[in-house]
């Protein structure tokens, strides 16, 4: 069971949240460099996206998303999207830059169940 969305987001919103670090498509071995984004355009976009996901957390996680909402925040949030599809952002920082990269998701769990509409997903690893 997720414990964070109450519906599973779809994954043109999770696509379209990572493009807002200059990510097209959901592949391995993706990357940016947070330093060399500029921040006030990730906040703008994301907060044209944030009503939309907002619909998809679990009230009490809602509050994730807010007006106040940063750089490290919208990271933050990525991450928990990408785990719906078995993708996480892996930090490399090297020196004074922060490289994250996409990468397929290694995990033993028996299953991830999330609802769709009033179906109920479940898949096998």
């Amino acid at each position: 069971m997720n414990q964070i969305f109450r519906l599973l987001v779809p994954k043109s919103i999770v696509i379209r949240c990572l493009s807002l670090f200059g990510i097209e498509e959901l592949k391995e071995n993706e990357s940016f460099i947070k330093e060399s984004l500029n921040e006030n355009q990730v906040l703008e976009n994301f907060k044209l996206l944030s009503k939309e996901l907002k619909l998809y957390y679990i009230p009490c996680k809602s509050y994730i998303i807010h007006d106040d909402v940063n750089l490290d925040n919208i990271i933050t949030i990525t991450r928990q999207l990408l785990r719906l599809y078995h993708f996480k952002l892996v930090l490399k920082k090297k020196t004074k830059r922060h490289i994250y990269e996409l990468r397929p998701e290694k995990t033993n769990d028996a299953s991830l169940n999330i609802k769709t509409n009033s179906h109920e997903v479940v898949s096998f690893l």
